[in-house]
């Protein structure tokens, strides 16, 4: 069995802007990095690690770097925990997109089972990577506990995944703030869920 505690990477400017990021390479603002900071704190008042592996951007990477300076453990960059590739709307507001590009918008939305972003990817190419890249560090790591840390796209189509759910269903998947805590048991190709999406750890001042 494998533990894999699984952390969003921290605030950015992005995040507050409500500009779609995708897989361009922005950085924690202060606010993030005290979050990624206190996180780090609390798992490791509450568990152990054995190993970490981040996303290779640098909102996600900068997040690790305090587990790793508590555990004292490297940081395994792994490109396939990268968040969905938006495309054309990456660095733009969501609110100019409904606008701007209003029908791909409207599909990608209402139908992610089939369409995805403009000149990126669907959910599917996500869930597709993302589960492979998840059952090859628990075959690598079986016993041990595993903190991963990605994105809030990524780890929703992990999670609906792992529930069995339809790419259609994925709003049904509750939704992951950044540095929220997911938890789950890895064990021959079964889950068994115990947090997800939890930001009680946080003070109020950085939820």
């Amino acid at each position: 069995m494998v533990r894999f505690i699984i952390v969003r990477h921290g605030v950015t400017d992005f995040n507050r802007e409500n500009r779609y990021q995708g897989q361009f390479d922005s950085s924690l603002d202060p606010v993030g990095i005290e979050q990624a900071r206190v996180t780090a704190e609390h798992v490791a008042k509450n568990y152990r690690l054995d190993a970490i592996y981040a996303s290779d951007l640098s909102r996600t990477m900068k997040t690790a770097e305090p587990f790793a300076k508590l555990f004292g453990l490297e940081i395994h960059p792994e490109p396939a925990l990268r968040e969905i590739d938006v495309g054309r709307w990456t660095g733009r507001l969501l609110s100019e997109v409904k606008v701007e590009d209003a029908e791909c918008f409207t599909n990608y939305v209402t139908h992610p089972e089939t369409y995805g972003c403009p000149e990126g990817e669907s959910y599917a190419d996500v869930r597709a990577r993302v589960t492979a890249a998840l059952e090859r560090i628990a075959n690598e790591n079986d016993g041990k506990t595993v903190l991963i840390v990605s994105h809030g796209g990524t780890i929703r189509s992990l999670i609906c995944a792992w529930l069995g759910y339809e790419i259609k269903d994925i709003k049904k998947v509750c939704s992951i703030r950044n540095t929220s805590i997911t938890i789950a048991e890895y064990e021959g190709g079964k889950i068994n869920f115990t947090l997800m999406g939890d930001q009680s750890h946080l003070p109020e001042d950085l939820k």
